[in-house]
């Protein structure tokens, strides 16, 4: 498990540039490319568990790209709820593997999938569109209308942020990322000043919004999925993603250039290898 003190530590270290930052974020969102195609191809037992957790990748690798183009926007409000929503995936990727919630999740997910397709298709607006004007694919009709006629086989057990946040030692990321990201996402009396500034010219000081801080800590929330996940998959592979990431993290903290070619060459390796399988 990832410790308090653990991954940062690099934060005590040398600063980096955002060109820098950039690149550790463009080159984290290669390697959690890899993992998710080794947690897609999984078989067997705990197949649904491995899709699961490729889909949550999945998801934060997408949102990094996104962080990355809104950052170059001066978006940086949007940046903040972005990386918030990458921290959720991260703090609730910890409490499915602790309470093994995994199949509870997924009926839960589909039911209220259900749920929300029936709330549109009995509107007496909406509810004349088929269901291809809906997205509705067949694939997961068919799952909705199985779950239909499903009793829950495990109900999900509670879930707080803050609590999963502790009890993985994340609080740092509870409280730089999540709950600064929060005030991103609900309206605030100063929102959008900066905006305002920027579209119309006005010269002002900056309000607040943490720009030098959000790739950074991009970096660090990517650095804890990426390794977590990595001791959530089988050890053979698990190993040469631990090393990577453990290279990367030594280069964010100190700039070491020698730590960051290690990595680039162990990347290049496990790209390679999850090729020719």
């Amino acid at each position: 498990m990832i410790n308090q003190t653990e991954l940062p530590a690099y934060l005590k270290g040398k600063l980096l540039t955002a060109a820098e930052y950039r690149d550790i974020v463009e080159k984290l969102f290669d390697l959690l490319v890899c993992m998710i195609k080794l947690y897609s191809h999984a078989r067997g037992r705990n197949s649904l568990r491995q899709k699961i957790i490729a889909s949550l990748l999945a998801r934060c690798a997408v949102s990094s790209k996104g962080i990355l183009a809104l950052y170059q926007q001066e978006d940086y409000a949007s940046c903040m709820i972005l990386l918030r929503s990458i921290v959720d995936r991260v703090f609730y990727l910890g409490f499915l593997e602790r309470n093994d919630a995994y199949k509870a999740y997924y009926e839960k997910t589909i039911r209220e999938r259900h749920a929300q397709f029936q709330r549109i298709k009995s509107d007496p607006i909406f509810g004349h569109r088929d269901e291809k004007d809906l997205e509705v694919t067949f694939s997961i009709s068919k799952r909705l209308s199985e779950a239909t006629g499903r009793e829950h086989t495990k109900k999900m057990p509670p879930y707080h942020t803050q609590d999963e946040a502790k009890h993985m030692g994340l609080g740092f990321l509870y409280t730089f990322a999540y709950q600064t990201g929060s005030s991103f996402v609900h309206p605030m009396a100063d929102e959008g000043f900066e905006d305002l500034q920027r579209l119309v010219g006005i010269p002002g000081k900056n309000l607040g919004s943490p720009k030098e801080a959000i790739l950074q800590n991009v970096c660090l929330s990517m650095l804890v999925l990426a390794k977590y996940c990595a001791q959530y998959s089988d050890p053979l592979s698990g190993a040469a993603y631990l090393e990577a990431i453990s290279l990367l993290t030594i280069y964010t903290g100190t700039g070491n250039r020698t730590c960051y070619e290690g990595y680039l060459s162990l990347l290049n390796k496990i790209a390679h290898t999850r090729t020719e399988k």
